[in-house]
């Protein structure tokens, strides 16, 4: 079993299965403003929202994608 925990277990426990506009801006962007962070919604940068919240499991996977993406893998 691996001993890294994945970024969306850990915002699952802290947020539950949903999170809202603020609390995405609050965690990850919290220099922005909650109308740059919709224009990053648009723009698809972020995951879009469903009913006005976004899923948990999707953010996780967006930062962490955007984490590593210039972190080369090892052989």
């Amino acid at each position: 079993m691996s001993a890294r925990i994945a970024t969306s277990k850990v915002l699952l426990i802290q947020y539950g299965p949903t999170m809202t506009l603020s609390e995405v801006k609050a965690a990850f962007m919290p220099n922005l403003t909650d109308k740059a962070v919709r224009n990053r919604v648009s723009r698809g940068d972020l995951p879009r929202m469903i009913d006005g919240v976004f899923d948990t499991q999707q953010i996780g996977d967006w930062w962490e994608s955007h984490c590593t993406a210039g972190v080369p893998r090892a052989a």
